[in-house]
């Protein structure tokens, strides 16, 4: 049975620690793991990584537990993450959340952290964020180029210099959840080092990076892939971390994929000039509008034709 692997990912959960840790009242967080297994083809299974903005309450796996239920499906929930059944299809939902290194603007996942209540992580020292390394199962920088929102050379290069001795696993995150153009840009494919040579340098993988907001890519690409055994590995309750940070990247066609232009602006309004905004479609990101966006990109996803082939059980 295939599984995909979406790492990077945003509920509700987001809005309220943006709001509460740094007074950031966008609300643009709407990722629903629930919706997205119920819509699944049968046979298909996916594996999120929770990573919330600067703090994930427990809370969140409780009310999963109930949304699963009241669609006649089952939890098992283990200390760092749960697997649920829904409508036929499996989720894995494993904990953690997004802080940042320094700054606002350098973007960290910690995945696999146990499920608990723990003080907010937001701007840590590197010794800080090593300190909370050591308690996950992995550590990725995010977006790690971006202009703006991701790492200069000189932060990167600390990071991956210390965490060579550190305990815990660490990936950069290959970002694809964004249009083509920001994705290059996320991969530092405008600058003298890309994502890829750093991660040749330092031996280590790149990580398939949604970073799910809303919309998701409304074609079959830009997921990571993993072998069948990541998932019973998840359900007998340990985290296979080597078979997820060994994630192959789910490609259709020759173009370069990502999330479309329209839905980009429609949850990131704020990336547009205003000026600009009314002509590409950018509008004021309402809850119910980014939820409707977010359940019609679900459904065109799961609509196109690839998966009835992916999903046939091998003979």
């Amino acid at each position: 049975m295939p599984t995909l692997f979406c790492h990077h990912t945003h509920t509700l959960d987001s809005n309220h620690a943006e709001r509460e840790v740094r007074g950031h009242t966008n609300g643009i967080h709407h990722g629903d793991y629930v919706s997205m297994v119920g819509a699944a083809p049968p046979n298909l299974n996916l594996i999120f990584t929770r990573t919330e903005h600067w703090q994930a309450t427990p809370a969140r796996f409780d009310r999963l537990a109930e949304r699963v239920s009241d669609r006649g499906g089952s939890v098992d929930r283990f200390d760092s993450h749960v697997v649920f059944t829904v409508a036929g299809s499996r989720g894995a939902v494993i904990n953690g959340i997004e802080t940042s290194l320094e700054t606002d603007t350098s973007h960290v996942t910690v995945c696999g952290l146990p499920i608990e209540e723990r003080p907010a992580a937001r701007a840590c020292s590197l010794d800080e964020l090593c300190d909370l390394g050591r308690e996950a199962a992995w550590v990725a920088p995010a977006h790690p180029r971006f202009p703006t929102l991701g790492f200069p050379d000189r932060r990167l290069r600390a990071f991956l210099d210390r965490v060579d001795s550190e305990p815990f696993d660490v990936a950069l995150g290959f970002t694809t959840g964004y249009p083509a153009l920001l994705n290059a840009l996320a991969r530092g494919r405008h600058t003298a080092t890309p994502i890829k040579a750093y991660a040749r340098e330092y031996d280590v993988p790149l990580l398939p990076e949604l970073d799910w907001h809303a919309a998701l890519p409304r074609a079959p690409s830009g997921f990571g892939v993993v072998n069948d055994e990541a998932f019973a590995a998840l359900a007998d309750g340990q985290i296979p971390t080597a078979q997820l940070l060994a994630a192959r990247l789910l490609k259709t066609g020759r173009r370069p994929a990502g999330v479309t232009w329209p839905d980009f602006v429609q949850t990131f309004p704020g990336a547009v000039p205003a000026p600009l905004r009314s002509r590409v479609g950018g509008t004021v990101p309402t809850a119910d509008r980014l939820q409707a966006l977010r359940d019609q990109t679900i459904g065109a996803l799961f609509a196109h034709p690839f998966w009835k082939t992916f999903c046939t059980p091998s003979k």
